[in-house]
């Protein structure tokens, strides 16, 4: 109904075609997703000066196709998104930050992790000269960056930024909130890692905790909490320590 709405409006009709692949694409239907994105690209690409719209669509299907995983085509779609984008906002706009991270992220999954590298530092310094260190856009960049470099296996590095991400969404979205858990979870695989076990038990507990206090819970994200803090508690050499956690 809402796109029969807008039928008499290109710009409109791309943009719920947009938000429609978007939740096809949620559900696996890539197909129809990519359908819907392509549609939504033609319907606006012969308007004058709608590079936003432009940008947004091409940023959809890049996302379907690395959804689809579909990387080289994901990437030149992406490209056409930042193309897009900085035509419209200039180089230095935030939504431009975002449509890179994303080319970024794309290529890491391509190989080319130093690349990928080289976008987020780039990233990360525009957003602190124009948004401060401590926007939540920063801290995604700084996540971003410390996997990129725990993949390279730079964890002193990849810890200092994860850290730093870790305390902006603490801050502001709160310990509870799925991306401050995440980033928390990602905090106690690089501890594990540099073998600084006492501490990841201590995170993992804070964790579980965390989680179990949430009003909706995640059956699976609990049962995974468990079986790291025990793989934690194993390299301890503490197997038959308790763990607490409320069901």
């Amino acid at each position: 109904d809402h796109i029969r709405e807008r039928r008499r409006d290109p710009k409109a009709l791309s943009a719920a075609l947009r938000r429609l692949a978007l939740v096809l694409s949620a559900r696996g239907q890539y197909a129809a997703a990519g359908t819907r994105a392509r549609r939504a690209i033609e319907l606006v690409e012969p308007l004058d000066g709608e590079t936003r719209s432009l940008s947004a669509a091409w940023g959809t299907l890049g996302e379907i196709l690395a959804g689809q995983r579909r990387r080289p085509e994901a990437s030149t779609a992406m490209q056409k998104a930042i193309d897009h984008a900085k035509a419209a906002f200039g180089d230095d706009d935030a939504f431009v930050v975002e449509e890179y991270n994303g080319f970024a992220l794309n290529r890491e999954e391509m190989g080319d992790v130093e690349g990928a590298e080289a976008i987020y530092r780039r990233n990360l310094d525009l957003l602190v000269r124009t948004k401060g260190r401590g926007s939540l856009q920063t801290a995604r960049t700084l996540a971003l960056l410390s996997n990129n470099l725990d993949r390279q296996a730079k964890s002193l590095e990849a810890e200092v930024r994860l850290r730093q991400a870790i305390a902006i969404r603490e801050r502001d979205l709160g310990p509870g909130n799925p991306d401050t858990l995440r980033s928390l979870g990602n905090l106690v695989g690089l501890l594990i890692k540099v073998g600084k076990y006492d501490e990841a038990a201590a995170l993992q507990s804070r964790v579980i905790a965390l989680r179990s206090a949430l009003p909706e819970r995640n059956r699976e994200e609990g049962i995974a909490d468990l079986g790291r803090m025990g793989d934690i508690l194993s390299k301890q050499g503490k197997v038959d320590a308790p763990i607490d956690y409320q069901r």
